[in-house]
This record gives C-alpha cells, sequence and structure tokens, in this order.
C-alpha cells in the first residue's frame, strides 16, 4: 500500500457479485502497474439479490464513491469496471 499522491489521476477498480461488492483504490505512478492505497467492500443485503449484473455493477460504483469520497473528491478518477455495457 501507498500513500496518496494528490498530483496523479486515482484509479477505481470495482467488481461486484450477488454476495459482495468491492472497490479498490490505486495509483499507476510509473506506468507499469498500479499500487494499491485502499480496498473497500460490503456485503449485499438479501434485497439486492434480485438485481440484474449491470444494477449491482452501477451500485458498486455508487457504494465506491461513497466510501471513497474523501479521496475522491476535487481529483481526476478513472472508474475500471467489468461489465461492458458500463464502458463509456
Amino acid at each position: 500500500m501507498i500513500p496518496p499522491n494528490w498530483q496523479l489521476k486515482f484509479h477505481v477498480h470495482i467488481d461486484a457479485s450477488l454476495l459482495v461488492v468491492g472497490a479498490m483504490l490505486v495509483h499507476n505512478p510509473i506506468g507499469k502497474y498500479d499500487q494499491l492505497i485502499i480496498y473497500a467492500s460490503r456485503f449485499q443485503n438479501k434485497a439486492k439479490f434480485k438485481y440484474i449484473t449491470i444494477d449491482i455493477e452501477a451500485l458498486t460504483m455508487v457504494c465506491a464513491l461513497h466510501k471513497l469520497k474523501h479521496f475522491l473528491l476535487e481529483n481526476k478518477i478513472v472508474f475500471y469496471v467489468y461489465h461492458r455495457c458500463l464502458e463509456g
């Protein structure tokens, strides 16, 4: 884990399943590989078991923004998602 560098872009990698959603906040300081700053996750409640995949992935983006907001406010961020429909 590394401390955040406020001059660089933050990368947020998200992934979701029916049970857990998670996000990793990383930097890519030298352009080769991402270095972890912080990891956040949470368990899903039973009501969300009925969601379709795109809704779960979008919910994961919202959860990541909520949990990591103190890092992401007024900084450039790039989201990495593993669902083709959310890429834009």
